[in-house]
């Protein structure tokens, strides 16, 4: 309980308000640092907080599969810029084969979890991710 207290005394009284129930949780659960700028505002009352590595819908988390969650991150990370197939492939599946049609799938399956314009792709570049807001 003293590591919540630390952490939570390193917010500004309007992070602090702005944390969720399931943020709350999380950091107790894995006693991960947290800050509240690591919150990216998506469309659709969707957002993705890179210090728990979660995609939450309207306060409640999405359920990813490993690999969804280390894609959704990597990009979501890139803040915008387009992420290579190249890279993908690298930091998303080690640098193990990846067909562009299994990326494909796990591209659809992420947007049947959350919404379709979630990842954009940026024809000959790779994909990126559109933010409304930094919090």
């Amino acid at each position: 309980m003293s590591k919540l207290n630390s952490t939570i005394k390193n917010f500004t009284p309007s992070e602090y308000r702005s944390l969720t129930v399931a943020q709350i949780n999380d950091m107790m659960d894995k006693n991960i640092p947290f800050k509240v700028s690591n919150v990216y505002k998506l469309d659709h009352d969707f957002s993705y907080c890179l210090g728990t590595q979660t995609l939450y819908k309207n306060d409640k988390v999405v359920a990813l599969t490993k690999l969804e969650n280390k894609l959704l991150q990597l990009v979501v990370s890139k803040k915008g810029e387009a992420v290579s197939i190249e890279e993908i492939k690298i930091e998303v599946w080690e640098n193990k084969d990846m067909s562009i049609f299994t990326l494909k799938k796990m591209i659809k399956k992420i947007r049947d979890k959350s919404y379709y314009g979630i990842l954009k792709n940026k024809s000959n570049h790779g994909y990126s991710i559109w933010e409304k807001e930094r919090v």
